[in-house]
């Protein structure tokens, strides 16, 4: 029941400076162990500051990991980095305040149900929201017993969001391009402007390059779980941690 998590490596590359907000992860990252204990885990805690307890709290509630403390702070570039390495066929991008609402079986069931049907991008933002009647119809989603299948031309959000489940070959590509035209005149204005943030990668990828109309995304299979995976836990935001006396 529990193969297809060996097929998924978990990529995280964050911060974690306030104190309320170390609580929070150390204790999360336990509560991760029983659901995510057989998947992969390549980890960069990008700051010296409590480096220890969460390297500590990782190498003793996960088998499989990779850690690393790259501390350039270049999101994309450093979770390409560390992403290069990767033998499983999928990669599951997670912020370390995600809140798992189900158990190991129901997660087992999805992964069973994408990987039988050769899905390549596995939304889990807004679940609740895309999974509404009119999402529904304007994705021309196809039901499967555990979530919702659509092909990327008609998905319901123009943003690709790094929120996801990639299949590997996607997830690197999805960094590369970035990587290679952030430097180069944009095709649209975004809201958040900082290259070195995840935010920007979000953005670039709206609107005209957008899966719904970008040629690298169109013919995406895609798929929508039914249940709401989890939550966020958000009361202490650290977005700004790597921004570079840029405000």
């Amino acid at each position: 029941m529990t193969s297809q998590l060996n097929n998924v490596t978990v990529v995280m590359n964050f911060v974690c400076t306030e104190e309320k907000r170390l609580n929070f992860v150390l204790k999360n990252i336990v509560d991760w162990a029983s659901v995510l204990e057989d998947c992969h885990f390549n980890i960069n805690f990008n700051d010296s500051i409590n480096l220890a307890p969460i390297q500590n709290i990782f190498e003793k509630n996960i088998p499989k990991l990779n850690f690393s403390n790259m501390q350039e702070k270049d999101f994309a570039l450093t979770t390409y980095n560390i992403s290069t390495d990767i033998k499983t066929p999928y990669v599951l991008f997670l912020c370390e305040d995600c809140i798992f609402n189900m158990t190991k079986d129901d997660l087992s069931n999805i992964l069973q149900e994408v990987a039988d049907k050769d899905v390549d991008f596995v939304n889990l933002t807004k679940l609740e929201k895309y999974n509404r009647s009119n999402y529904r119809k304007q994705g021309k989603y196809v039901e499967g017993k555990y979530g919702h299948f659509y092909k990327g031309r008609n998905s319901p959000s123009s943003r690709l969001s790094i929120q996801a489940m990639f299949k590997t070959e996607l997830w690197l590509n999805y960094f590369k391009n970035f990587l290679e035209n952030r430097d180069r005149p944009w095709p649209h204005s975004l809201k958040f402007k900082y290259t070195n943030l995840p935010n920007c990668i979000e953005g670039y990828y709206d609107f005209s390059l957008g899966p719904q109309k970008n040629p690298l995304f169109t013919e995406l299979n895609c798929y929508i779980p039914k249940k709401i995976i989890f939550d966020h836990w958000d009361e202490t935001k650290q977005k700004y941690t790597y921004i570079k006396n840029e405000i």
